[in-house]
């Protein structure tokens, strides 16, 4: 085979951790079409060879795209090596590999299984939870839902798992960054990154780079292309944090966000100078939303903002007589833009003590796209900045 260097690098690190037994991360960053994908094929292939009945996690952004990305290369690439390979759609799509020749027949046992998942938003992790798996691979974990990366993470228990994920480079706020690039270089995670470009493709056309190359620009030139960071996207929202809690009895209010797993409760205090986030709660969704509040804020709010998808929670809210106002989904602009523009001015402030929250807020660089549940609930407050509340704040 034909392999690019960061392909041949990383089907070494897998042959000796194979031998050796061990366990191996592998965090593969790099440009389009450099070959990543089908690298990650080969060294889970590589992987599995020795392996019964063994069970893995394949996650991209849908499980369509899991299953048109991964089934061809799987199945093409594996039968190249001699594997008998088989790709099955539908609802719960798979792919099955025997390493013994074979030709699949009903009832066979012993293949090794691929799982294919889609992990675009919250509440993915729901249909992994209790796997006990060899090896995970995420496509694109930058797009990936953080919870349903972590989910997955937890069910590669198996000896000698092998993780590998595959990214375009975003930019150095981003969490998955922060998280395992940042962790890696400072050893506080053990793994391996691999840096690559499509310059190094021996299988891409001359012509195509050459043209990417020159009607590409900015952030989509450095990222694609060039293989760089996207260093121009900082945060989007430039909050203060303070250096000691804010002493204030400013009116309340709690912004809650509800999802298939439960809600984040985001605590606000509305002062004379403005917005203050003051905490943030990840609760169960079993929980006594209204109980929680009581006991934990120690007072009525002011204002309640739920996001509309949660009928239930509003009716129960509102025979407690609390002033409930609505907004909609992530990244809804209408609320957004109004907590924006008020970070802007310098209208928002923070709590240093909340840590989750902090880096939540310090994370989230891209609008509509969720790195933190919590983030719909701090977006949503958008609202309180150009409610009436607000301007009885400020004139009182």
């Amino acid at each position: 085979m034909n392999l690019t260097p960061s392909q041949e690098e990383a089907l070494q690190a897998t042959e000796a951790a194979v031998v050796a037994k061990q366990r191996l991360l592998l965090w593969w960053m790099g440009g389009v079409r450099a070959g990543k994908s089908y690298g990650s094929a080969l060294c889970f292939l590589r992987h599995q060879h020795d392996r019964e009945q063994a069970l893995y996690l394949i996650l991209a952004y849908t499980q369509s795209q899991a299953q048109r990305v991964f089934g061809p290369v799987f199945q093409n690439l594996g039968e190249a090596l001699g594997y008998t390979v088989r790709v099955t759609g539908g609802s719960s799509p798979k792919i099955e590999v025997w390493t013994d020749g074979r030709s699949y027949k009903r009832g066979m046992e012993g293949g090794n299984v691929f799982l294919l998942k889609g992990a675009d938003t919250i509440g993915r992790d729901r249909a992994i939870q209790g796997l006990t798996c060899d090896g995970l691979l995420c496509d694109e974990l930058a797009l990936l839902d953080r919870n349903t990366v972590h989910q997955a993470e937890a069910r590669v228990s198996k000896p000698g798992g092998l993780r590998i994920y595959t990214t375009n480079k975003t930019h150095e706020y981003h969490w998955s960054v922060k998280y395992y690039v940042n962790r890696i270089k400072s050893g506080a995670i053990q793994g391996k990154i691999l840096d690559c470009s499509v310059q190094e493709n021996p299988h891409i056309d001359a012509d195509y780079v050459a043209e990417r190359c020159s009607e590409f620009t900015g952030n989509t030139l450095t990222r694609f292309m060039e293989n760089e960071f996207s260093l121009d996207a900082p945060p989007i929202y430039d909050v203060k944090v303070l250096d000691d809690p804010l002493q204030t009895d400013g009116r309340l209010a709690v912004s809650i966000y509800g999802h298939p797993n439960g809600y984040e409760v985001v605590v606000a205090r509305l002062t004379t100078d403005g917005l203050y986030l003051d905490n943030a709660y990840s609760l169960p969704v079993q929980t006594d939303v209204v109980q929680f509040v009581k006991e934990n804020v120690g007072a009525a709010p002011n204002v309640v903002l739920l996001n509309r998808t949660q009928t239930i929670l509003a009716r129960w809210l509102r025979r407690q007589r609390w002033p409930i106002k609505g907004f909609g989904g992530p990244g809804d602009a209408r609320v957004q833009e109004p907590l924006l523009k008020a970070c802007g001015r310098g209208l928002v402030t923070m709590n240093p003590d909340a840590y989750g929250l902090i880096e939540a807020v310090k994370t989230h660089h891209q609008p509509g796209r969720l790195d933190y549940p919590v983030i719909a609930a701090v977006e949503a407050l958008g609202y309180t900045v150009r409610s009436r509340l607000m301007e009885t704040v400020h004139a009182s």
